[in-house]
């Protein structure tokens, strides 16, 4: 079949192109960084329609090696008292459980599983520009190589350089709020909070913050502070210490434990001001590129079409025949992967293991959208 470079091997790209590789196209990565970038980022975690979509590709077994499920989350009031509880996802399957893990173990993980398949990472690639023929797509990198294939896909990051080849007007803005993350050995939990498989949110009223206990006792945890962006070489600058005095504080303003954790970790702590892209930069795939951004549906328009009946723009149409793979969707700084055009049989796709779920007319909101 045809050849797919793939621009950024992180999770977005290396799962599209695992997905692209089990369709039988010919898939190539470039990544920019020189190696695996295992110690970049802190921690994710991944949903049950993100695992179902791993097992898809055939890379369920090597991420469930990683990290720690997560079965349940309950929620805190400031005052620490439990204001809701429930089960995460399809925590009854293994294979399907939610599953906390550090960002970086994910990539390394994910990108192993790429070179087994035997498609080619080539690392060191930085891309700089794009030329869009009318036959195929030409990436040009910083070492002054060159790639051509038939289809771009760009999985390149949040300053994506194919978006900006495809949607020059489009660039993130600050959502409103810093993001920090840490871990600690050290916190001193009450008993009944040490499950080890569930996350809690505490809602104060100067933060809203997330922790998990893994089963070897380090505490995973999140805070989001809502304010100005912190200028560039303030973050640079910053040091455990700096973002200890400034988060205690704030959280120390409610009875919940968000404090005494943030107080314990001696650490590194990670600090992300969260970016929210504009509208106008979800498009559609441009020629033979495409940006790995969230595509857009049209607007309905006024007494129309009901929404389950719109009709996506042709050049984002599936093949006749064919059908939709369901793809990763990990709460992250990264954009999600491009959606892939599977061309084998609806049976064949799927995993018999890892059961379809039933479809839904309007889907409820997931939860993973509130993980960090």
């Amino acid at each position: 079949m045809g050849n797919v470079l793939v621009i950024g091997g992180g999770t977005a790209g290396t799962a599209a192109a695992l997905a692209l590789h089990k369709a039988g196209f010919d898939v190539t990565v470039y990544e920019a960084h020189a190696d695996a970038a295992e110690d970049i980022g802190a921690f994710l975690t991944l949903a049950s329609n993100g695992m179902r979509a791993l097992a898809q590709i055939d890379a369920s077994a090597a991420v469930t090696a990683l990290g720690f499920p997560l079965t349940g989350m309950r929620v805190l009031d400031g005052s620490g008292a439990e204001v809701a509880s429930r089960p995460l996802g399809e925590a009854r399957d293994p294979v399907l459980r939610y599953r906390c893990m550090r960002r970086g173990d994910l990539n390394a993980a994910l990108q192993a599983e790429v070179l087994c398949g035997g498609i080619t990472i080539r690392h060191g690639a930085r891309l700089v520009s794009v030329q869009d023929g009318p036959d195929s797509v030409t990436a040009h990198f910083a070492d002054g190589s060159t790639a051509t294939g038939d289809l771009l896909i760009g999985a390149d990051g949040l300053h994506s350089t194919v978006r900006r080849f495809i949607a020059p007007a489009a660039d993130p803005r600050y959502a409103g709020e810093q993001v920090f993350y840490g871990y600690t050995t050290d916190a001193s939990l009450p008993e009944d909070t040490e499950d080890t498989e569930r996350i809690t949110f505490s809602r104060s009223s100067s933060a809203a913050f997330g922790h998990a206990v893994s089963p070897a006792g380090e505490t995973y945890w999140f805070a989001r502070v809502a304010g100005e962006p912190l200028p560039p070489e303030e973050v640079a600058a910053g040091t455990p210490a700096r973002w200890r005095d400034l988060l205690v504080p704030l959280l120390r303003e409610d009875a919940s434990l968000a404090a005494g954790i943030v107080a314990a970790t001696a650490g590194d702590i990670l600090v992300t001001t969260p970016p929210r892209c504009r509208r106008r930069c979800r498009g559609v795939p441009v020629g033979r590129c495409s940006s790995a951004t969230r595509r857009t549906r049209p607007r309905r328009p006024p007494g129309k079409v009901p929404p389950w009946r719109w009709r996506t723009p042709s050049s984002s149409r599936r093949p006749s025949g064919t059908h939709r793979t369901p793809r990763p969707r990990c709460p992250s700084t990264r954009p999600s992967a491009a959606p892939v055009w599977n061309t084998t049989s609806p049976s064949a796709a799927r995993s018999p293991e890892v059961p379809p779920p039933p479809a839904r007319r309007h889907p409820r909101p997931d939860p993973a959208t509130t993980l960090p």
